[in-house]
């Protein structure tokens, strides 16, 4: 299984305030839809090469981040890159991460067609081989 899904699971069971960010509302995998304006998505992207012998994989994680009101966008950018880079030992849908580490600080990615201001943050995760 990829990791962007439970990426996805561990922002919606932990961003502020709780219950505000839910898969499938405002959460997206893969494909972000062209509503709701103010959305996630996580995107499972090129990261370092598995180790068989250890059994791990280094994923990369892009999570974009949309808003209509830019200092949204960026304050939440911001609250994902502090929960996110850093992180030790989390157990997530009954996967072990050992740990994430952030590639950069949130970058403001410019606006779409409707003048929603994204932001991008990459990560490169370790976690256990399924």
């Amino acid at each position: 299984m990829t990791a962007a899904p439970d990426i996805a699971k561990y922002l919606q069971d932990n961003l502020t305030p709780p219950g505000t960010f839910i898969i499938g509302t405002n959460i997206f995998t893969s494909q972000m839809p062209s509503d709701p304006s103010k959305a996630i998505c996580v995107y499972q992207t090129s990261g370092r090469k598995p180790d068989p012998v250890e059994t791990t994989e280094y994923p990369g994680i892009q999570i974009i981040v949309r808003d209509t009101v830019a200092a949204d966008a960026e304050a939440l950018a911001d609250q994902i890159f502090q929960l996110l880079a850093g992180a030790i030992n989390l157990t997530i849908n009954t996967r072990a991460y050992h740990w994430i580490e952030a590639q950069g600080s949130p970058i403001n990615i410019g606006q779409d067609d409707l003048l929603r201001v994204a932001f991008t943050i990459s990560f490169v995760v370790m976690k256990d081989m399924d």
